[in-house]
């Protein structure tokens, strides 16, 4: 008795009777396809050692690490550069960036009050352009440090 290969690559039971030439009703898969199906398997096996990325050498993992870690902190910089740009070209200012001081005075008159939150105002905007100039010289260190890495053999 042998048993036939369906096509889900499980074995009929053998106590089936199932033969091999046998006048059954059930259909039994080509020689020619299973020949295909083989030469698949292979062409696929071959196929999956070409297309396979090359292994980052044990000597280049650090570096990689480090690179990895530069682009990620690169990316969160670029991020907080452009949300400032954001703010600054709408004339906003970032919540937490945001004063809300009162004057401790008795009695505060129109003009005090007009001053006191133009005031606010532009203290907002000058941190925010003090933050801006901290974001660029960060992201110009970053990206010198990762021309150093990448430069350095």
């Amino acid at each position: 008795m042998t048993s036939i290969r369906s096509d889900e690559d499980t074995f009929l039971p053998a106590s089936d009777n199932i033969t091999i030439g046998s006048s059954t009703n059930l259909a039994t898969p080509s020689t020619s396809r299973i020949n295909q199906a083989q030469k698949k398997r292979k062409t696929m096996d071959s196929n999956d050692s070409d297309t396979r990325p090359n292994k980052i050498s044990d000597r280049n993992i650090a570096k990689f690490k480090v690179l990895k870690k530069l682009n990620i902190q690169l990316t969160r910089t670029q991020h907080h550069l452009e949300y400032l740009h954001y703010c600054t070209n709408t004339r906003t200012i970032p919540r937490s960036l945001r004063v809300n001081i009162t004057p401790q005075v008795p009695i505060i008159s129109s003009t005090l009050q007009i001053k006191w939150e133009e005031a606010q105002l532009n203290f907002g905007h000058n941190l925010t352009e003090l933050l801006i100039e901290y974001w660029d010289t960060r992201k110009s260190s970053l990206l010198q440090e990762i021309s150093n890495i990448k430069n350095f053999n």
